[in-house]
């Protein structure tokens, strides 16, 4: 395979493309023996921590002069369309890779807390509920994407069960990630999110859409 030429959209894609060809093989079962089920949280988390860092890394968080790793000069159109995201007032739900279907959920959780121990009743509880995925819809986009990136990049997140709890040798149908909140470089607290295996995987597909409309995309593919 060639080396890419612009980072923030071609690995996303290739991992989607990874994501799709790979998922059966690892959604039968079999690579999952001794670990309580498929492999698939781990198979779709290891995939989407280079999916959404690098374009949030290379893209969304460059301003100013040139940085050591950014794509914008590459293809300006999607630099454009990445800051626009990233604006005062913009909601998650605004952006076309939102999906209420995906079965998002957002809590503001004003405390340190430990994921390593699991979630706490009280988050379990909020998290359940239609305001907290009302929340997730009317939250700034800044705020959703980079609480995504930063649980993925850090390893802030736990696997949960149908009951959006911790879950331990068991089949995890969701997953819980967190992000800090900082003002002055002080923390305040943190952004927990939810959302399905299965909105996760949507969610990644419509992304990487999201990143192909451009001129560039279509130069790269031809």
């Amino acid at each position: 395979m060639g080396n890419p030429r612009h980072y923030s959209l071609e690995l996303p894609d290739r991992c989607l493309a990874l994501l799709d060809e790979l998922w059966p093989a690892v959604a039968d079962g079999r690579s999952g023996r001794g670990y309580g089920g498929p492999l698939t949280t781990t198979f779709l988390l290891s995939l989407a921590t280079p999916m959404i860092v690098l374009p949030v890394e290379r893209l969304l968080k460059q301003t100013g002069d040139e940085g050591f790793a950014d794509d914008r000069l590459i293809d300006p159109d999607l630099a454009a369309r990445a800051q626009r995201i990233f604006a005062e007032g913009v909601r998650f739900r605004d952006c076309d890779f939102f999906d209420d279907a995906d079965g998002w959920r957002y809590h503001y959780h004003g405390q340190r807390l430990n994921l390593a121990n699991g979630l706490p009743d009280e988050i379990v509880a909020s998290l359940a509920t239609e305001d907290a995925a009302q929340a997730a819809a009317t939250v700034g986009a800044q705020t959703m994407v980079k609480a995504l990136r930063n649980g993925l990049a850090h390893g802030v997140i736990a696997y949960l069960g149908a009951d959006g709890r911790s879950t331990y040798r068991e089949h995890a149908e969701m997953i819980a990630l967190m992000g800090e909140h900082r003002v002055d470089r002080k923390f305040v607290g943190l952004h927990v999110i939810r959302i399905p295996e299965a909105g996760l995987r949507a969610f990644l597909h419509r992304w990487v859409d999201w990143l192909n409309r451009t001129g560039l995309s279509r130069a790269l593919a031809a």
